[in-house]
Order: structure tokens, then sequence, then C-alpha cells
């Protein structure tokens, strides 16, 4: 088992952004011990918000999770990488 440097990077509408950068923040902390560093590359007027989540975590649990945030959060905002 051997951590690494994960980032995840999504784009979400404006009108959601706070609400679902809290929830997958939570999310990432009561599923996998994850507690993610979340920068916002967009201007706050942006209709698109560009969020990114740094992190610590294996290969494997980075997988896991990029598949419960695209299952559970895929109607409010979409992967980039």
């Amino acid at each position: 088992m051997m951590l690494k440097k994960q980032k995840l990077i999504v784009n979400i509408e404006s009108e959601y952004a706070k609400s679902v950068i809290s929830k997958v923040k939570n999310m990432m902390w009561s599923k996998f011990e994850i507690n993610p560093n979340v920068v916002n590359f967009s201007f706050s007027d942006a209709p698109l918000q560009e969020v990114c989540f740094y992190y610590v975590a294996t290969d494997e649990v980075d997988k896991t999770l990029r598949g419960t945030i695209a299952f559970g959060f895929g109607e409010v905002l979409a992967v980039v990488n």
C-alpha cells in the first residue's frame, strides 16, 4: 500500500458549488478518511466552477473514490481529471 499525491478536478454549476463541495468533502472523509485541500480555479461570477481536490491516497482508493463520486454526484458535477 503506497500513498500517492492525488488530484481530482471537477466542474460544478456555480449555483450548486458550495453545497456540492461540502457534500463531496464530507463523503471523502466519512467513507475514505480523506481530508482534501480544495482549490477553486474559477472567478466567482463564472457560470461553471472548476474545482480541484488535492489529497493523499492509494491508487486503489482513488479509483474507488472517483467511481463513488461519478455515481453519487454525476447529476451535479462533471469529473474533468
